[in-house]
């Protein structure tokens, strides 16, 4: 399944945040401790945004092939505003949620990830779009 319409994106992460604070709420009160809750629902929703990655695709981009493991966007602009956008998510975990401290380092944790995906995407995205060629990683040296 692709989704490549804006409003099938849209409603595909709709129903994405809402799963996931259905599930979250559901852990919550299900095993009698509200403090899973939000840490339950930060998880599904990590997977989702994930999901919704390898699934989405721009309106350029061929949707048989399975994107390579690194590209989660179409555009290195969408990346760059996803990168803010949960870098922004990253911060105001730490400085926002009034939960336990450990619910604060993997909001945290969890949101920078995904802030450094989408923007390790969008450089290499843009490296390809100028031609530049991606640096390889050192080899050692045989002396």
């Amino acid at each position: 399944m692709r989704v490549t319409s804006p409003s099938g994106k849209l409603g595909v992460a709709l129903i994405g945040l809402v799963l996931s604070l259905l599930v979250g709420l559901g852990a919550g009160l299900g095993s009698g401790r509200e403090e899973l809750a939000a840490p339950v629902a930060l998880i599904v929703w990590a997977g989702a945004v994930v999901v919704m990655a390898r699934v989405f695709r721009g309106p350029s981009e061929a949707s048989t092939p399975r994107r390579p493991w690194w590209r989660a966007t179409a555009r290195p602009g969408a990346g760059v505003l996803l990168a803010i956008t949960f870098g922004a998510s990253a911060m105001g975990a730490l400085l926002l949620v009034d939960d336990a401290a450990w619910v604060r380092v993997l909001a945290f944790a969890v949101n920078a990830l995904l802030a450094c995906w989408y923007a390790h995407s969008s450089w290499r995205l843009a490296a390809r779009a100028s031609g530049d060629p991606l640096p390889r990683r050192a080899s050692p040296s045989r002396d």
